[in-house]
C-alpha cells in the first residue's frame, strides 16, 4: 500500500484551494471597486460604503459627509423621472416626486438622488 503525498491524486486538496482562493480574491477585487457611497471628510475620501446608512453612520464618527461615489454610479438610460434611487445593486430613476425616490431608498438601504437634466 503506498501512501500519497498531499498534492497528488485524483482528490488532490491543494488545486481545490486554490481555486477557491483565486475565485474569493477575484469576487473581492470586483466587489472592492463597486461601493457606491463615499465618507468625505478632511483626510480624504474612502469609497467603501455599500449602503447609505453605514455610510452615514461613519461619516458621523468621523466629522465627515457620505456623497456618493461618481466614479461607480452611473446613470441609466433616460426614463424622464426626476429622482433616482441609488444602491450597491443599481440605479433606478422612475420616481417623480422626493417623497416616493424616499420612500424607496430608505426600504433599499440607499439614497434619493436628483437626476442630473
Amino acid at each position: 500500500m503506498s501512501v500519497q503525498s498531499q498534492g497528488e491524486g485524483p482528490w488532490s486538496i491543494e488545486p481545490f484551494q486554490q481555486s477557491i482562493f483565486a475565485l474569493a480574491a477575484s469576487l473581492f477585487a470586483i466587489a472592492a471597486g463597486a461601493a457606491p457611497f463615499c465618507v468625505v471628510t478632511s483626510f480624504g475620501k474612502q469609497c467603501n460604503y455599500y449602503d447609505e446608512p453605514s455610510c452615514e453612520r461613519a461619516a458621523a464618527s468621523m466629522r465627515g459627509g457620505c456623497v456618493l461615489n461618481e466614479n461607480e454610479v452611473r446613470a441609466p438610460a433616460p426614463t424622464g423621472a426626476p429622482f433616482c434611487v441609488v444602491t450597491s445593486f443599481a440605479t433606478q430613476c422612475f420616481y417623480y416626486d422626493v417623497p416616493s425616490c424616499q420612500r424607496a431608498a430608505e426600504t433599499s438601504r440607499g439614497r434619493c438622488v436628483a437626476r442630473d437634466r
